[in-house]
């Protein structure tokens, strides 16, 4: 005996196209006309072209939803950069009038906002998904934010990957067959900048990956 055709539309797509060759084998004996076993059979190839066409859809999508994100993180980091240097401007020779120039606040107060404490105990894990799942500890005033720099064997220095007001962050896009990547994590807020020690992380066999503090020169 056979089972009903389920109520979900991908379940139901592969019901039919297990019936098929039943269906057109045995068409006569079932009381189907040629008409008929080939409208169902046009049928189910539409519908899992286009089954195939939303996965792909939906893909495309999160991966430009990855890189939007890639790039404002980016653009985020760099206004920070800018907004340190124009700061310091106007306290050397710029004057107080550049911050009204600049469209941004003045800094803090002296002492209203203590800079952010150095990251500490770093941790990395490798996903399921070949990702590599960072973690690490350190204190600041609210507002603090941390910069996840990476920098692989191939690169001659540290690139930006994410900013994240979180004490944890994944990169997901190291390259397949890295040996090895190198992080470090800045604590950033207002005008402080607070990196932690450089390290990295080197991947082994049967999947795992290894961390310890980088050399002096991939600082």
């Amino acid at each position: 005996m056979g089972t009903n055709m389920p109520g979900n539309r991908t379940n139901a797509l592969e019901w039919v196209e297990q019936r098929i060759e039943p269906w057109t084998t045995n068409q006569a004996a079932i009381d189907l006309s040629a008409a008929q076993v080939a409208a169902i059979t046009q049928l189910a190839q539409t519908a899992r072209e286009k089954l195939t066409a939303a996965g792909q859809a939906q893909q495309a999508a999160r991966n430009a939803t990855q890189e939007w994100h890639s790039a404002a993180d980016q653009m985020k980091a760099l206004a920070s950069d800018l907004i340190i240097d124009i700061k310091a401007y106007a306290r050397g020779e710029g004057g107080e009038d550049v911050y009204g120039l600049a469209q941004i606040n003045p800094r803090s107060p002296a002492g209203e906002a203590p800079p952010p404490a150095v990251p500490y105990d770093m941790r990395t894990n490798l996903t399921n998904e070949g990702a590599v799942s960072i973690t690490w500890k350190g204190r600041g005033p609210t507002g603090t934010r941390y910069h996840v720099l990476r920098q692989l064997e191939s690169e001659t220095s540290f690139t930006f990957q994410g900013d994240t007001s979180d004490k944890a962050f994944t990169d997901a896009t190291v390259p397949a067959g890295t040996p090895r990547v190198d992080y470090q994590i800045v604590a950033v807020h207002t005008d402080n900048r607070v990196p932690g020690e450089p390290f990295f992380v080197r991947f082994g066999t049967g999947n795992q990956a290894t961390q310890d503090q980088a050399q002096p020169e991939a600082a």
